[in-house]
C-alpha cells in the first residue's frame, strides 16, 4: 500500500461513518461534496498526488479512476489535472479524449497567463 493510500484510508471511524443529513444537504446544494463526506484538510491533495504517482508509474487505468473524481472534490482546480488526465487517456490509447484533456489544459494555462498579465498591468498602473 502506498503512502498516499495509507493517508487516504484514515481511521476506521471516518471510513465507516456516513451522515445521511450531510449527504442530503449536499444534494440540495447547501454544502459541498467534500464537506458531506467528511474529507479532512489535505485529503484531496493526497488523492491528487496518488493519482499522479499512478500515472507516472504507467498505471493509467488506476490513475484515471482517482484523477476523474478530483473536479467533484475540489472547488479549486489544479492546472495540471487535465494534463494528467490526458496522459492517462493517451496511455490507454484513447487519443480523442487525450486531445480533449490537452486542449482543456492549454485553455486553463492561457486563462492563468491572461489573469497574470492583467494583474501585472494593474500593478504597473498603481505604481
Amino acid at each position: 500500500m502506498s503512502m498516499h493510500q495509507v493517508k487516504m484510508a484514515g481511521d476506521k471511524r471516518r471510513r465507516d461513518t456516513v451522515d445521511d443529513a450531510l449527504l442530503a444537504r449536499c444534494n440540495s446544494g447547501e454544502i459541498s461534496w467534500v464537506a458531506a463526506i467528511g474529507l479532512a484538510d489535505g485529503d484531496v491533495e493526497a488523492l491528487r498526488a496518488h493519482g499522479r504517482a499512478l500515472c507516472n508509474a504507467f498505471k493509467f487505468a488506476e490513475a484515471l479512476e482517482v484523477l476523474q473524481v478530483l473536479p467533484t472534490l475540489s472547488d479549486v482546480p489544479d492546472r495540471h489535472d487535465a494534463l494528467y488526465l490526458g496522459f492517462c487517456y493517451e496511455g490507454l490509447g484513447d487519443m480523442q479524449k487525450a486531445e480533449q484533456c490537452f486542449a482543456a489544459a492549454r485553455a486553463f494555462n492561457e486563462a492563468i497567463e491572461a489573469e497574470l498579465a492583467q494583474r501585472a498591468a494593474a500593478a504597473n498602473n498603481n505604481a
